[in-house]
């Protein structure tokens, strides 16, 4: 027992002295400075897509554009973003519907909304196919990223300015 003892002293004391030039060393002053940017992509993309839901909730006026109801509300896409995450911020690409509509019928049945729109909007939906096939593959640029943030903060504002005539 008394073996095992010193043993575990001794690691404890290796321990604390490794512990004290460790914290000697390695101040704040000496450690290398991280390069932050202001928003990641991510972060952008999260922020235009609660941007863009805020946007939808305004335009459809928090009524869900099957069965009117009022409560409950999720914006839905009209075309599947996917793996594909360029039309996934745009809120012409969204429209509004209680959770019933969404998940029981939006989801069980994701060819009806094509249908739908095909014969109420049929250029709604050629504008966003066209939308889809002009935007490039593969990976946005931060700067894009920055340009879509702001421009849909300025479509929030013009839509918030409506909302409260």
């Amino acid at each position: 027992m008394k073996v095992i003892y010193i043993f575990k002293r001794k690691k404890q004391d290796y321990f604390n002295l490794f512990y004290k030039i460790m914290k000697t060393a390695w101040n704040k002053e000496d450690r290398p400075k991280k390069k932050v940017e202001k928003f990641s992509n991510r972060r952008y993309d999260k922020n235009c897509l609660i941007i863009a839901k805020q946007i939808v909730h305004i335009r459809d006026k928090e009524t869900c554009q099957r069965c009117c109801k009022k409560e409950n509300l999720h914006c839905s896409h009209i075309l599947n973003d996917g793996k594909d995450t360029r039309m996934s911020v745009e809120p012409d690409n969204m429209k509004l519907l209680c959770i019933a509509c969404h998940l029981y019928r939006r989801h069980k049945e994701p060819t009806e909304t094509k249908d739908r729109m095909e014969v109420w909007r049929p250029w709604l939906l050629q504008s966003l196919r066209d939308q889809k096939n002009s935007n490039p593959k593969g990976s946005i640029s931060i700067t894009r990223r920055e340009n879509k943030y702001e421009e849909l903060k300025e479509k929030l504002k013009k839509y918030k300015e409506l909302d409260s005539l």
